[in-house]
């Protein structure tokens, strides 16, 4: 599990997050970060939650909201380390980084955070194992089970974070 206290979080010189009440993020949890455009769901991400995932011994798949520009550097991964492996689109991308995850956390099991920035490709999300933590943000993809994260712009300096 992954802890964001509450409190005023500064993410940007001028722009912070007043996230109300604890965020806590379990494995065999779903999570849906939304909110308006510039409410700080990528903000989050990328300041706040990654840090505290990068100081813990996990697992961390992210995608990020430009997938097109990940899908030419795995694709460069798999010719040398999977040549066999065929990767085309952004789905086969996919494909290929959960089924690596899958075999890693068959080996040597740990908790595992799946964060989608913004997927256009959901199905591939509910991929995820039970065992794995799911966060993710998008404005019209709603995954079951999924427990809501409201971010709401409160001027061009602050958001607030409400579970």
């Amino acid at each position: 599990m992954i802890e964001c206290k509450s409190g005023r979080h500064q993410v940007w010189s001028e722009f912070a997050l007043n996230i109300r009440t604890p965020l806590r993020f379990e494995q065999g949890c779903r999570y849906h970060l939304h909110g308006d455009n510039g409410s700080g769901k990528s903000s989050f991400i990328n300041r706040i939650l990654l840090p505290l995932l990068k100081d813990s011994s996990c697992y961390i798949l992210l995608f990020e909201q430009q997938l097109a520009l990940q899908l030419h550097a795995i694709k460069a991964h798999a010719a040398i380390f999977n040549p066999k492996r065929s990767i085309l689109n952004e789905s086969d991308m996919i494909r290929y980084l959960y089924d690596d995850l899958a075999i890693a956390y068959l080996q040597h099991p740990k908790d595992t955070y799946i964060i989608s920035d913004e997927s256009h490709y959901p199905e591939l999300l509910l991929r995820c194992s039970t065992h794995h933590c799911l966060i993710y943000t998008s404005h019209n993809v709603f995954v079951d089970n999924a427990q809501q994260v409201r971010f709401d712009l409160v001027n061009p300096e602050l958001s607030e974070v409400y579970v």
